[in-house]
């Protein structure tokens, strides 16, 4: 997988998702990123990767990949959105997830 793709106003990343053929998107004008099912936000509002995926190597890397988008705002296929401290959020749980 390479570099984004563009869509305007949509960037899509290069990203595997929770399997083949699914991928993550983020907005170019509003730094807003739409992680599908790759990341997940629990109850507590815990920030994680999700838990459906097929390849827990590949899902990894597409979370570090979005993670790198430093979005302002991050929205999951499970989970509340994040709309404060996201950036630094989703790098620390990128982290932990491998």
């Amino acid at each position: 997988m390479s570099g984004p793709s563009w869509a305007r106003p949509l960037m899509i990343p290069k990203t595997s998702g929770r399997h083949g053929g699914k991928n993550s998107s983020g907005s170019w004008k509003t730094p807003a990123g739409f992680a599908g099912d790759t990341i997940a936000r629990t109850p507590d509002g815990t920030v994680m990767l999700g838990v459906f995926n097929a390849d827990p190597e590949r899902a990894a890397e597409s979370f570090r990949k979005q993670a790198l988008l430093e979005p302002a705002v991050a929205c999951f296929g499970h989970g509340a959105p994040l709309t404060a401290g996201t950036a630094r959020a989703l790098s620390e749980a990128a982290r932990r997830s491998g």
